[in-house]
């Protein structure tokens, strides 16, 4: 391809509002909303660019590119909202293995998700008072029949769990932890 034939063809690249314009391009913004829309057609305007200009084959012509943008980009931006978390397979010998997702639900717990995560429920609300309760009650109740005369306090990882053992181990004093114990998260 010459010079000036390709400084000809990419001149001819329409503008992204003349695009936007574009018979069912109004759906896709409608779907995806008109600023996605907008960049998204900047970048397949840059890639159609980059494309020519280094000799690689582009569209049969410039108006079927044009005609199969917005199907192209429907389909390019609804997959972009896909999630991109999968079922695999633990077969790394560790069980509880954090890159993984930790441990899965049991069936019982699963359904009991399910159960709950579609209403409303008494999370921090008191029934009996009919005010404001504690979140914590729920799993103290429950601990104090397993472990009898203790008490209870459900936290969510590890760095929360360590940090009040130091707390109530160490309260006022200090704690040497080692870079190679420091965490994350």
């Amino acid at each position: 391809m010459s010079h000036e034939f390709l400084q000809t063809l990419l001149r001819k690249l329409p503008k992204i509002d003349a695009l936007l314009r574009l018979p069912g391009m109004d759906l896709v913004c409608e779907s995806h909303g008109r600023e996605r829309v907008t960049e998204a057609l900047r970048a397949a305007v840059e890639d159609l660019r980059r494309d020519l200009s280094e000799g690689r084959p582009g569209p049969r012509s410039l108006e079927s590119w044009m005609e199969e943008l917005p199907g192209c980009l429907a389909r390019i931006l609804q997959e972009e909202l896909q999630t991109s978390l999968v079922p695999v397979i633990n077969a790394a010998g560790v069980l509880l293995h954090t890159n993984l997702g930790r441990a899965p639900l049991s069936a019982a717990a699963l359904s009991r998700v399910r159960d709950l995560s579609g209403v409303y429920t008494t999370l921090e609300y008191d029934l009996a008072s009919g005010r404001r309760g504690s979140r914590s009650v729920h799993a103290q109740r429950i601990l104090s029949r397993l472990f009898p005369g203790c008490a209870a306090h459900v936290v969510n990882n590890n760095a929360a769990a360590v940090l009040l053992a130091i707390n109530g181990l160490a309260e006022g004093r200090e704690v040497v932890v080692s870079r190679g114990e420091l965490i994350e998260i």
